[in-house]
């Protein structure tokens, strides 16, 4: 017989996430943490693991611990176990419920920083938790340098449960060094603080950061839900990430280059989109608003006019998906060239839209000019001040970040010249 478990963190109760119109219910971090109960007594669910940062440091009002109290409750009158871990948004949260609520279904693991063991067994299955909470809101060492190595059993499943930043050395929130997790002896860990779901490593142990179930903001992309585990024996384990989020974030580019009219703008932007879901339709189950930033690409000869179309265009947006997914658009950004015919000969103009012609042919054929030469190196002088400001980590030698930041400059420089030049172009229009 195989043990499910369902695996998160990083919920952040008492936030919503941001872009969505109208500010709707389904939006909080709330509906998702019922999401989540409800899945776990929906589908028979064994044990809920919660991996920190639950509820959010910065909005612990009644309704975000309200909430998670009643979903306790919930599972306890269901005999569902809870085990958990603190992060460093709820270091303390855990212990207080604990403390303040007789829970016979829920076991707080490793308070006050020191590693602890939990055996769970239902009927003829047994396996074994190790897990580790934030004594406070930053910790600066590796947990894993007090880990207890015989607490690994041969006969039986182990799993890691830990709030953590995996190698960032330098980081505040519990860093810890992925190799170090092979030395454990347990078959598998999953871990809380980085909203991206994914695993590290796919075996020998099996190492996962489950992700935030519930996208907050447009840095979450793609799919986000919980990781669902079924163990079957100590070298039997299933991982898969069940989309549960309500909300999605996606980027989506679209070349405006056929485009002849603002009629073609108009309509080309709605049936994009409902295109992109449609082909994400299998992993949209759960999703009741799907949110894009859009990129308008190609080549127009009024691009400032085929901005102004496209904004009023998803500003007015009101597309459906299958009758539920709600689409729209919270950002737009413009990557639109403008269409010139003669780029060779209106560089030869002494006018400000001569030099731009100039520059960017020659970053096209990866020239210079004496005016590109003086802005690269501002932005190398200007990049460099940031890079040895004493935040970023010295990865490579001087040499070889110059070439990059000259690269990046370039590009940079290639961008800002066309859109320059396109404004130029326009004003000339008559």
């Amino acid at each position: 017989m195989a043990l499910k478990l369902l695996a998160t963190g990083d919920l952040h109760l008492g936030k919503r996430s941001s872009g969505v119109p109208g500010n709707p219910d389904d939006a909080s971090a709330k509906y998702s943490w019922d999401r989540l109960v409800n899945y776990v007594l929906d589908h028979q669910v064994d044990a809920l693991l919660l991996l920190g940062d639950i509820v959010d440091r910065d909005n612990r009002y009644f309704e975000a611990v309200g909430a998670m109290i009643r979903g306790l409750e919930q599972l306890e009158s269901k005999g569902v176990e809870v085990l958990m871990v603190s992060g460093n948004h709820d270091f303390d949260l855990p212990a207080q419920l604990v403390r303040s609520r007789d829970f016979t279904n829920v076991k707080l693991l490793g308070a006050n920083g020191q590693w602890e063991v939990y055996d769970y067994k239902k009927g003829k299955d047994s396996l074994r938790f190790i897990g580790w909470s934030f004594p406070g809101q930053t910790v600066t060492f590796n947990p894993l340098n007090t880990f207890p190595l015989q607490s690994a059993k041969k006969d039986l499943p182990v799993i890691g449960l830990l709030h953590c930043d995996v190698d960032v050395r330098e980081s505040r929130y519990a860093p810890v060094v992925l190799d170090d997790f092979i030395r454990t002896g347990a078959d598998a860990w999953v871990l809380g603080h980085i909203h991206k779901p994914g695993p590290l490593r796919p075996q020998g142990p099996v190492v996962w950061y489950t992700g935030s179930p519930h996208a907050l903001n447009a840095k979450e992309q793609g799919v986000h839900g919980p990781l669902l585990l079924t163990v079957q024996g100590k070298n039997a384990l299933k991982a898969e990430t069940i989309p549960l989020s309500p909300v999605r974030y996606e980027n989506l580019s679209l070349d405006l280059t056929a485009c002849k009219d603002a009629g073609d703008v108009k309509a080309m932007i709605p049936r994009a989109m409902l295109e992109d879901a449609g082909a994400k339709l299998n992993e949209l189950t759960y999703v009741n608003h799907l949110v894009y930033d859009l990129t308008l690409e190609g080549v127009q000869k009024s691009t400032g006019e085929v901005l102004e179309t496209a904004s009023s265009t998803v500003k007015d947006l009101a597309l459906t998906l299958d009758g539920r997914i709600n689409i729209s658009v919270r950002k737009l950004v413009n990557n639109l060239k403008p269409a010139i015919e003669d780029l060779k000969t209106l560089s030869r103009e002494n006018s400000p839209a001569g030099k731009l012609a100039e520059s960017i042919l020659a970053l096209q054929q990866n020239k210079t000019t004496p005016f590109l030469d003086e802005l690269s190196e501002q932005w190398t002088e200007a990049m460099q001040k940031m890079h040895n400001s004493g935040t970023f980590l010295p990865l490579k030698s001087f040499e070889t970040e110059r070439e990059a930041i000259t690269y990046s400059a370039r590009e940079f420089l290639l961008k800002e010249c066309n859109r320059l030049l396109n404004e130029l172009i326009a004003q000339r229009t008559p």
